[in-house]
């Protein structure tokens, strides 16, 4: 039986593909064990210094270095604003955590299912991430949480869409956490995170339709390279109205994500 060019080409796919799993799952089991190291001896080290900044140096470090292992290359767009600022993100993937975690030092806002998972669970948590339980009442103490991270001069993400989308478009920003920048007369600064493959979104960079985490871990590793645009807006400052800014961190990030790639 003669195979096609066709058929030798997407084998020759999928053993590359096979491959580049097989070395990143070794290298990620690798640099997971390096951060619960890293954890322990600053465990170790704590009753004795004051261990915060070393820590949020080594939470973005391990998650920098992350990204790398996951084929991940990241063009950072803009300028962070300095600390204490509200980030406001659009959500597209688990990957979103680990991009942002490795451009700025910063805590997480994140549903609660998220400490479960495993890697990204613990990933989460090192980099202090708050929690919150799904419904309408799952933010109550967790504004109260986001309000004393920037009244201490600390960023906080969090993702207002309040769930993950497939990179195409921006969904309604829900108002309610604003309010902590408000309280705390912190900036709010939209972020735009596009994952970009050839002349849309990439494929295999949403996290959605209930997928299985290790599925979609999987999935990644087996991808050359994901291209991630990490765009930062102009902050947002003085505004007093928790919708009014809502609406325009949406439109700044909408902005960036409805546009057409840029390919070198």
């Amino acid at each position: 039986m003669t195979l096609t060019t066709s058929t030798m080409s997407q084998a020759l796919d999928r053993s590359r593909r096979a491959t580049r799993r097989f070395y990143r799952l070794i290298l990620l089991l690798i640099h997971a064990l390096v951060g619960i190291l890293l954890q322990f001896g600053l465990l170790l080290a704590s009753p004795f210094v004051s261990i915060d900044r070393a820590e949020q140096a080594v939470t973005r470090w391990w998650q920098g270095r992350l990204c790398r292992v996951l084929g991940l290359q990241i063009k950072v767009v803009g300028e962070p604003a300095a600390p204490p600022v509200m980030v406001a993100a659009n959500h597209v993937s688990w990957l979103d955590i680990p991009v942002l975690g490795g451009a700025l030092p910063v805590h997480f806002l994140s549903k609660s299912e998220v400490r479960t998972w495993p890697l990204v669970g613990w990933m989460a948590t090192m980099a202090g991430t708050i929690y919150i339980e799904r419904g309408a009442h799952g933010s109550k103490g967790v504004s109260g949480s986001m309000i004393e991270r920037l009244q201490a001069g600390r960023s906080v993400v969090f993702f207002p869409e309040g769930t993950t989308t497939d990179g195409t478009s921006v969904r309604r920003f829900l108002p309610r956490l604003f309010s902590a920048a408000v309280e705390a007369d912190a900036a709010v600064q939209p972020v735009a995170i596009r994952y970009l493959h050839h002349d849309g979104p990439h494929p295999c960079a949403p996290f959605i339709d209930n997928e299985m985490i290790g599925t979609h871990l999987i999935k990644v590793l087996g991808e050359r390279l994901i291209e991630v645009e990490l765009t930062f807006c102009p902050p947002i400052r003085g505004a007093t109205e928790r919708r009014r800014i809502a609406e325009l961190s949406r439109q700044a990030i909408s902005g960036i994500v409805d546009r057409q790639p840029v390919r070198a």
